[in-house]
């Protein structure tokens, strides 16, 4: 009698870790799908310990479980959160790029990117801030961690200034 229960309760676990995997990859559909212009390699990434995090949670009986769950997803999503918008200024920097002829080609790197952004005329006098919003998104894209908020404000104020200069003055 055990091993027919073993072997329902495998199969039930592989196809529930496949819907979660369907259900994530579709929710993110309408993200790589999105046309802003502007070429920024999007990938599926994940880790094992996201994974066993996430199977930990779903596996765990009791009240204290759900709330575990539901706090780590919530990290997870402040995670996501934090990465989105890193990506996003990102991407608002390869606008501009493109803006001023200078488009990313897709086998240069983030920081051959910033080197020939900061050749650019109008763009070499923000170095620095060109280098701010490689450094967050290499981090959002490489790193084992997600920016923080700290990061984001510095790429905010550093996109800032950057537009500053395409404004007519």
């Amino acid at each position: 009698m055990l091993p027919p229960v073993v072997g329902w309760a495998v199969a039930a676990v592989l196809v529930a870790l496949a819907a979660l995997l369907m259900a994530r990859a579709i929710s993110r559909l309408a993200d790589w799908r999105s046309r802003d212009d502007v070429e920024e390699v999007r990938d599926f990434v994940w880790s094992w310990s996201g994974l066993r995090r996430q199977l930990h949670g779903l596996m765990r009986p009791g009240q204290d479980a759900v709330a575990s769950a539901a706090k780590e997803r919530g990290l997870a999503e402040e995670a996501d959160d934090a990465v989105s918008a890193a990506r996003a200024l990102y991407r608002q920097l390869l606008r501009l790029g493109a803006q001023l002829g200078r488009r990313r080609s897709p086998s240069e790197t983030p920081d051959e990117y910033e080197r020939a952004l900061g050749q650019v005329e109008r763009l070499s006098p923000r170095r620095v801030e060109l280098r701010i919003l490689t450094a967050l998104y290499r981090r959002a894209r490489y790193a084992s961690e997600p920016p923080t908020e700290a990061n984001l404000r510095a790429a905010r104020s550093a996109l800032a200034a950057i537009q500053e200069l395409e404004e007519p003055t």
